[in-house]
């Protein structure tokens, strides 16, 4: 788990340079790893760490979405039988419920809110393209099974 990241220091070296150092600490809190660089790599290596730890975490909320949304509506029985055309009728439903966030962004409306807006239209696109690929590995099993009985 990632939980320090460390930049904009100065490396003690013949000379003074960036330097980045990731450490990573097991559940009970001890150190796992560290690991630093430094020179002109450092800075892209602390971005690139942010950019995955981001990354991670916005996943981890949109599975968190789709686990609820699973316990709410029963999962795959339920959503394979949606439609295309319902997939994308839902979908429009969530974006215009961010759209609706985002009118008044500026007056009330909290950053995690319209953050939780996108998290349930990024778990509703999951769930369409997971209701999807299902269809097309049954259509796909169908065609094999036709195959075969023609044989």
């Amino acid at each position: 788990m990632l939980d320090q990241l460390y930049f904009d220091g100065v490396c003690e070296t013949d000379e003074r340079s960036p330097f980045a150092i990731v450490c990573s600490h097991s559940i009970d809190g001890n150190v796992m790893d560290v690991y630093g660089e430094t020179g002109e790599d450092a800075q892209k290596t602390a971005e690139e760490i942010i950019m995955r730890v981001q990354r991670t975490f916005v996943r981890d909320d949109i599975q968190a979405e789709r686990e609820r949304q699973d316990a709410q509506w029963g999962g795959p029985e339920h959503d394979d039988h949606h439609t295309v055309e319902d997939w994308c009728s839902i979908l429009f439903d969530r974006v215009e419920r961010a759209q609706s966030e985002i009118e008044g962004y500026y007056a009330e409306v909290s950053h995690q809110t319209y953050r939780h807006r996108l998290v349930q239209v990024a778990a509703v696109a999951v769930a369409a393209i997971e209701a999807y690929d299902r269809q097309e590995v049954y259509e796909q099993s169908l065609k094999q099974d036709n195959r075969a009985e023609e044989k």
